[in-house]
């Protein structure tokens, strides 16, 4: 009879009681077994590789330094010395105006006409530069800038000790 009372009194503990998990019975003299180990900690930010991505260079582990081309400030094309960077050079007998005064045979008629050398126009196109009023820099090959590549100072190789775990990774 003991027995069945306790099956009874089981089933209406299952039945009501609001169990969450696994419910351990312990008979006398008898000794429970250790709850389980937690998990390992692992930091958040490493994920346990107790190292990240080094922020100056970004993980590359070198750095690219970039100046600017003096002879160009950094444009890639010096002006044209004949022109002056305009592509053009002034027309030497019209002075750049386009038309010439011509007297009327003596008399004091000052009379504006087209220029014959440039056929009005003032100018005439830069022979050195072609028009284009400058050149390609010699000194940057028109790139406007240098630059070169370096190993990072800041960490050598891409990676630094994760500062959250300070390297422990937990």
């Amino acid at each position: 009879m003991k027995v069945a009372k306790l099956i009874c009194f089981c089933v209406s503990l299952l039945l009501f009681s609001s169990c969450r998990g696994p419910v351990t019975i312990t008979v006398r003299g008898e000794v429970p077994p250790p709850p389980p180990a937690p998990p390992p900690s692992v930091c958040h930010m490493c994920g346990g590789a107790r190292t990240v991505a080094c922020g100056v260079c970004k993980g590359r582990g070198s750095v690219e330094m970039v100046t600017y081309c003096s002879a160009c400030r950094g444009s890639g094309n010096v002006a044209c010395n004949q022109c002056g960077g305009r592509g053009s050079i002034a027309c030497a007998t019209c002075r750049g105006a386009g038309t010439i005064v011509e007297f009327d045979f003596g008399r004091k008629v000052n009379v504006k006409v087209q220029c014959r050398d440039c056929a009005g126009r003032g100018n005439f196109p830069c022979t050195t530069c072609r028009g284009s009023g400058h050149f390609t820099c010699r000194s940057c090959g028109g790139r406007g800038r240098f630059s070169q590549v370096a190993r990072c100072t800041h960490c050598g190789n891409g990676r630094v000790t994760c500062p959250q775990c300070r390297g422990t990774g937990r």
